[in-house]
């Protein structure tokens, strides 16, 4: 079934021939539900870059032409059996000359190792799946097309809303590739097709009969992965590293579906402070790093505000792990000093303050940026740990 040679009406007819619908809530996977790495779909096929984010398509092929897999039956579907009253299978030669389908293709989209959409076979049917983190970038038209162009026709088994608009965005796809190529013309002018047909198919798809590029929608690049792009925030002895483009999400005004990537702009997080029964002292209540390098930097921010100070830090037994003997003292109780010179992190901290001052008059911007960096490394299961005491007034350090 060739989706650019059939009006939409035809072709959802064939994808969905019983018209069955699930409800919006229906295979709303997050990213906690799709741990499957790169290595288990083997063939690359191609790398694109969306707002920002270098996304990697891959494959996945099974040959489903295997000994003892596919039972022979009689014309009324009944397994036969031999005298002995074995099953009988179809042995590869029969399968290939009865010309059953040979092959089961599924198909992924990763963002670094992170699995962020799959196709895949569910009971015969075409399943599309993208974690809702990941709506964003129009990922789900383009599996569901490789998926089309792999086992054409094959039935959805039914759509959810959203699902429904991607079948008609896929069928609008190939449809313009045609119209791209030439290839309407092409068949018109050999006598395949009639002008009045490419008319009534292009109709169905909403498209006009002379190609117009769609115009596309400004969207915020999120690629997060470039250090110009970072700024360092510092208060009273809370340090946050975060990427400049959370100001253009929280802009955007859509919490809902952007928190995933505010956190993403948060690159790393450090806090010492006080007590209710330790005033005078420092406590390392949060640490966190998107990278071993950045959570290493964090610390030392941490160590080096309190030198500066005269100060001795207490670490928490699951972060002793950063400390290392030649840069830092470690006394009885976790109490830790650093060695050598404190980082002179105010020239950074000054940068970060004029990018504020432009726009983040009354502290809005300053709230939800440490709000949003408490939150992702206390959910991740870092430092910041149920029993902790955050109390950012607690300690007011100058700076």
């Amino acid at each position: 079934m060739n989706p650019a040679l059939l009006t939409f009406q035809e072709f959802w007819k064939g994808v969905d021939a019983e018209d069955k619908y699930h409800p919006p809530s229906a295979y709303d996977w997050s990213l906690s539900q799709m741990k499957v790495t790169p290595d288990k779909y083997p063939t690359l096929l191609f790398r694109r870059t969306l707002s920002g984010i270098s996304f990697e398509f891959r494959m996945l092929k099974e040959d489903r032409y295997q000994e003892n897999s596919f039972v022979k039956t009689d014309p009324s579907g009944i397994p036969l059996r031999d005298p002995g009253g074995e099953v009988q299978y179809y042995s590869i030669d029969e399968l290939a000359e009865k010309k059953l389908r040979r092959y089961d293709y599924s198909f992924s989209v990763f963002d670094g190792a992170q699995q962020v959409a799959v196709t895949q076979d569910e009971w015969g049917c075409l399943l599309v799946v993208v974690a809702r983190e990941y709506r964003q970038f129009g990922l789900g038209p383009m599996l569901t097309k490789l998926a089309w162009e792999a086992e054409p026709g094959k039935s959805t088994g039914g759509c959810t809303p959203a699902g429904a608009r991607v079948v008609q965005k896929v069928h609008q796809d190939f449809v313009r590739e045609y119209l791209r190529n030439g290839t309407y013309s092409k068949l018109i002018k050999e006598g395949a097709i009639t002008l009045e047909r490419v008319q009534k198919i292009l109709e169905s798809a909403k498209l006009e009969s002379q190609f117009v590029a769609p115009k596309v929608k400004e969207k915020i690049n999120l690629g997060m992965n470039d250090p110009k792009n970072f700024l360092l925030f510092e208060e009273y002895g809370n340090f946050i590293l975060y990427d400049r483009k959370l100001k253009d999400l929280l802009d955007r005004g859509d919490d809902e579906r952007d928190f995933y990537w505010m956190e993403r702009c948060i690159k790393g997080h450090s806090f010492a402070g006080g007590g209710y029964h330790n005033e005078g002292k420092l406590f390392l209540h949060a640490l966190g790093g998107d990278t071993p390098q950045i959570k290493k930097f964090m610390f030392m921010l941490a160590l080096s505000e309190a030198k500066i100070h005269g100060e001795k830090i207490r670490i928490f037994d699951d972060d002793l792990n950063m400390v290392n003997p030649s840069e830092v003292e470690l006394e009885e109780g976790n109490w830790a000093t650093l060695k050598g010179t404190p980082i002179n992190w105010k020239p950074m901290k000054a940068q970060e303050i004029q990018f504020r001052r432009t726009f983040d008059r009354y502290g809005e911007f300053k709230n939800r940026l440490l709000e949003i960096a408490d939150a992702k490394y206390r959910d991740a299961g870092g430092s910041a740990v149920a029993g902790r005491v955050r109390i950012l007034d607690s300690r007011r350090l100058s700076g």
